[in-house]
């Protein structure tokens, strides 16, 4: 051991506490609500530059300070200097609002430690250089420095965040630690080949780490994002030319006799580097190939059929009921029965006897007067009946009557051809067409009531920059639980218009039971916006899109799982209300702003019957979540953990809005950190009971939509489109 080696292993030291320090500064301030443009990037620039001073520092103190009796002053002004850059972090801290009791006492931790070690090193160092004189101090830096070990797991693991992912800090943390060991332990040659190996470590962790990295086009979208247009492989090369220089540098340094611990510090920091970012890189590689679950089968919808029994009736399971005579209705998707009915046979091991009826609502009758003992019908339909009984006035629901026993999952098969003439099915032929004009704000009343409207396919705008371009959103909220791949309709139905450039989002929603022309499927008969959904998001777009005269460009699909999941990963989301009420399910919420954990949300959103104002004052309330839920999703702490949100909550939403397009606006918004200004609207209607398309042989409880209010709606999403800015009161919620 020689004073040189001592001063070496003090500035590897430092450099390893400097580490500590910047990840505590980072993770503090994502711990907290902060700015990540205002707070963080300063704190890291600042936290840079010192340890670029500390590392200067070190290097001209070991080369100009003399050995001997100066060694102590080395020392002091070494620990001396690292404690300061830690009380200035400190103050930084305090002034960013970021200190907190935690943090006062692990600085006061810190620097007590740097006191005992500089301590150390006056008290236990040999005063002349000779061997077998160190080992006290030996053992004295390995208790500090496993200390520090210990105060870098802390940090790591109490902050938790995904900007700065625990396993890599431990990781690069225990390189730091062992490199410290190296230089007070291993003999001199042993020391310079664990260097040099260090080095090629290096290198064999980038080449395996790049073949990996480049042919993720996940990353690669996302890197084009921050990266101002660079790609991936740009970046990766760029790393690779750095790492030759740094690999042939380390190599001559090693060599060079009075230059040698140059090469040491310089390995240690790079490896640590190296190994923190691809590791980082493969976390993010991860999480990105969870989110893509979003996208996955998003044109891929999944039908549900089940084998229902009365409550009271034996069968438990699909064998029970074989012997049963099973009712059956196709009601124009006898394609997609015929389907059904033969993977059902396929279950039971045995053909099934089967009856068929003229609709679900003769299917429905047929089992509660005992004509067949079990029914076969698409899951969603059951719901649809208790529409029918309850505008029947029937007391009990068709739903509380009956029972599941077996359950069918396959890929949605398309509905039989939309017939192109001959006479509608109607319960009242004195009122064939119980139509009004068309609603919608561009009305075509001369079009051939014998014909649906045409159906235009979706345009593909993955390629768009949503961080430039305006454009809008369906958000469909569908009525289930669990996988978000069902056919279900769509209970809530909200358009989002979004210009990044003027920071406008209008957010207009739509009654459930509006009566509309549903693209593709409508003819004579017009039909609930909720039952658009049945046939896929793209239906209720073009729905909308018809009804408003508005392009309506990507959609996200989600359920009730997904409402709780969202929420509770975004550790809750403060929503506005109303009113003072209570829900069926036992939340109470007051008048005004309230915090709101994931279950309680999903009742506030879903509450109609004890509010006042019912189906209306629910659509203003799922206005009021999502204006929540924005204000939640654009703050810094959430943004730089986007990833980590999408992985959690893949499984529980779809959408057609790329990854890469997800980037671009939390880009947008980390560089920027703009306010939104939002204005809600809904659109008005009037109830009655008419004859609907997916249920032609029973009038239904719908909302005729107000001409007035659709095109108020259709207005305030054009112009936040063309880039108006909107007004404070100018579209208000209507009495």
């Amino acid at each position: 051991m020689t004073f040189k080696k001592e001063r070496a292993g003090i500035t590897a030291i430092l450099l390893f506490a400097q580490m500590i320090l910047i990840t505590f500064v980072v993770d503090a301030v994502l711990a907290r609500e902060v700015s990540l443009s205002k707070t963080l990037l300063p704190l890291i620039v600042r936290e840079g530059v010192l340890t670029v001073l500390l590392l200067v520092a070190a290097i001209i103190g070991y080369f100009a300070v003399p050995t001997g009796r100066k060694k102590d002053l080395y020392t002091e002004i070494a620990f001396g200097t690292e404690a300061i850059f830690w009380l200035l972090s400190a103050i930084w801290l305090g002034t960013g609002g970021v200190l907190g009791a935690m943090e006062i006492v692990l600085v006061l931790i810190v620097l007590a430690l740097l006191v005992a070690c500089a301590a150390a090193h006056m008290v236990l160092a040999p005063r002349k250089e000779r061997k077998g004189k160190w080992n006290r101090l030996r053992l004295a830096v390995t208790a500090f420095d496993l200390t520090l070990l210990a105060v870098g797991f802390f940090v790591a693991i109490y902050y938790r965040n995904d900007f700065m992912r625990a396993d890599v800090c431990i990781v690069m943390f225990i390189l730091s630690a062992l490199s410290i060991l190296f230089f007070w332990w291993m003999p001199e040659k042993l020391n310079h080949a664990v260097s040099l190996g260090m080095v090629f470590i290096q290198i064999i962790v980038y080449l395996v780490c790049f073949g990996k990295l480049c042919a993720n086009k996940e990353l690669q979208s996302l890197f084009g994002v921050f990266f101002k247009g660079r790609g991936l492989t740009q970046v990766l090369v760029s790393i690779a030319m750095l790492m030759v220089l740094l690999l042939a540098v380390s190599i001559l340094l090693h060599y060079l006799k009075n230059l040698q611990i140059v090469g040491k510090f310089a390995t240690i920091a790079f490896t640590s580097l190296v190994i923190g970012l691809f590791l980082m890189l493969g976390t993010l590689q991860e999480k990105m190939g969870d989110a893509t679950n979003i996208n996955a089968d998003s044109a891929v919808e999944k039908s549900q059929y089940s084998i229902f029994v009365l409550t009271d009736d034996p069968a438990q399971q699909l064998g029970d009921v074989v012997s049963y005579s099973v009712g059956y209705a196709s009601e124009g998707r006898s394609i997609a029965m015929a389907t059904a009915i033969e993977k059902l046979n396929e279950a039971a091991g045995t053909k099934l006897s089967l009856t068929e009826y003229g609709t679900h609502t003769e299917l429905a009758a047929a089992l509660t007067t005992g004509e067949v003992r079990a029914i076969f019908m698409e899951t969603l339909y059951a719901q649809m009946v208790d529409m029918v009984y309850e505008a029947l006035e029937i007391e009990d629901s068709f739903t509380s009557q009956i029972r599941e026993v077996y359950q069918l999952e396959m890929d949605a098969v398309a509905d039989d051809p939309v017939p192109t003439g001959g006479p509608t099915p109607t319960a009242d032929p004195e009122n064939p067409t119980p139509t009004p004009d068309p609603a919608h704000p561009t009305g075509e009343p001369d079009r051939d009531p014998t014909k649906p409207i045409p159906f235009v396919p979706r345009a593909d705008n993955s390629g768009r920059d949503l961080s430039k371009e305006p454009f809008t959103v369906y958000v469909s909220g569908i009525d289930t639980y669990g996988g978000i791949s069902a056919r279900s309709r769509s209970d809530v139905n909200l358009l989002l218009s979004v210009n990044p450039a003027t920071k406008e989002i209008a957010i207009v929603t739509t009654p459930r039971d509006g009566y509309v022309d549903i693209p593709g499927k409508t003819t004579k008969l017009r039909d609930k916006l909720t039952h658009a959904g049945i046939y896929g998001p793209q239906y209720s777009m073009a729905t909308l899109e018809y009804l408003y005269g508005v392009p309506v460009d990507f959609y996200i699909r989600v359920n009730f799982s997904s409402v709780e999941a969202i929420v509770d990963v975004l550790g809750g989301v403060d929503a506005y209300s109303l009113f003072n009420f209570s829900t069926e399910d036992g939340w109470h919420f007051n008048k005004g702003l309230n915090h709101m954990n994931g279950k309680q949300a999903l009742s506030f959103a879903r509450e109609r019957k004890n509010v006042s104002g019912g189906d209306y004052t629910r659509g203003k309330h799922q206005v009021e979540l999502i204006k929540g839920l924005i204000g939640k999703m654009t703050t810094s702490r959430v943004l730089s953990n986007y990833e980590s949100l999408l992985s959690s909550v893949s499984r529980s939403f779809q959408t057609d809005i790329t990854l890469a397009q997800i980037a671009q606006l939390v880009s947008m918004q980390m560089s920027d950190g703009a306010n939104w200004h939002i204005t809600s609207y809904e659109t008005l209607g009037h109830g009655d009971m008419r004859l609907c398309d997916a249920m032609p042989t029973d009038r239904l409880w719908v909302a005729i939509l107000d001409e007035a209010s659709v095109r108020k709606s259709s207005e305030l999403l054009s112009r936040v489109l063309n880039g108006d800015y909107i007004k404070d009161g100018e579209y208000k919620y209507d009495n």
